[in-house]
């Protein structure tokens, strides 16, 4: 049996969130309502919930073995995630995100450095047997790695992993490489946005038959108009779940680790999709990343009944 249910190949990086944050250059100094310093990454955030709904998840990438890189490894192990697959890096500095948040806006600067840092020759067969499964994330971020995740997954697949996709968007918007990978998926969970820009085909519906045409099961986050899911023919929807929204960071991740708990169970495709769907609604009822997921032993049982 293999060591992990699920591993990923993460965007390894810390969230600081400035609140009510409006700077202005000229050596001004202004003040804010308050700060977050948080665990970030879609991968990691993924992880996170993963860990929290008993599947046993590692994450790999590289980290610096500086303030922020133990900040994060804390933070996963925590959560329940496995962390031997990291590599922390002396004089390596760990990427970071600064977010300047202000009403109902927000600007990112980010240093990517640890992101991109991963090399592609670490993913063995070796090191993917340790798995049942393999997510992808982050897909246009991690550099390294991009130019070899067809060769990565085909690998993945000759040692019995199952494939799960969610590229996040493309901040090129060029989309390369993706229909590739897609060839080697068994789940592939875009947002909606994401689906039809990959699709090529700016109606839902017909995007979503596209995509079904590719890979065997197609799972797409709306927002605030819930989840669609389809598997050839056959489609499921739920309703979103009604939450005191306080940040949308990490939802799709938690999402999509909600999703993976029940396909790696074997669940009715509907089941799977109300946990995913609930796993995304509570990620936003708390600022940061992960401090909304909810744990397996606190799932409300109306989840698991049709």
């Amino acid at each position: 049996m293999p060591e992990f249910d699920i591993l990923t190949l993460a965007d390894l990086n810390v969230d600081l969130v400035l609140a009510n944050a409006d700077p202005e250059f000229g050596q001004k100094e202004k003040m804010i309502s308050g700060y977050l310093l948080e665990l970030g990454g879609s991968c990691p955030i993924f992880a996170c919930q993963a860990a929290k709904l008993k599947l046993r998840t590692a994450v790999a990438g590289v980290m610096g073995d500086d303030l922020f890189g133990h900040f994060m490894q804390s933070r996963l192990t925590e959560c329940g995630v496995d962390v031997s697959l990291i590599e922390m890096r002396k004089g390596f500095r760990t990427a970071a995100s600064f977010a300047l948040c202000r009403e109902n806006d927000r600007a990112i600067l980010t240093d990517e450095a640890g992101i991109t840092a991963m090399p592609y020759q670490r993913v063995t067969a070796g090191f993917l047997a340790k798995a049942r499964h393999i997510h992808v994330g982050s897909y246009f971020l991690l550099a390294n790695l991009r130019p070899h995740f067809a060769e990565i997954l085909k690998m993945a697949r000759s040692q019995g992993l199952t494939v799960s996709v969610d590229t996040n968007w493309d901040p090129a918007e060029k989309w390369e490489g993706v229909s590739e990978i897609l060839e080697l998926t068994d789940v592939f969970m875009p947002n909606e946005n994401e689906l039809m820009a990959i699709s090529g085909i700016a109606d839902l519906d017909r995007a979503l038959e596209k995509m079904s045409e590719i890979v065997p099961l197609v799972v797409v986050k709306r927002g605030s108009l819930g989840a669609i899911a389809r598997q050839g023919d056959k489609i499921w929807r739920v309703p979103v779940f009604p939450i005191q929204y306080v940040d949308g960071v990490g939802a799709g991740d938690s999402f999509d680790a909600g999703f993976l708990k029940g396909y790696l169970n074997d669940w009715p495709v509907e089941k799977c999709l109300r946990l995913a769907s609930y796993c995304g609604a509570m990620n936003t009822t708390a600022q940061g990343g992960i401090n909304g997921q909810p744990h397996w032993e606190d799932l409300p049982q109306e989840l698991f009944q049709k």
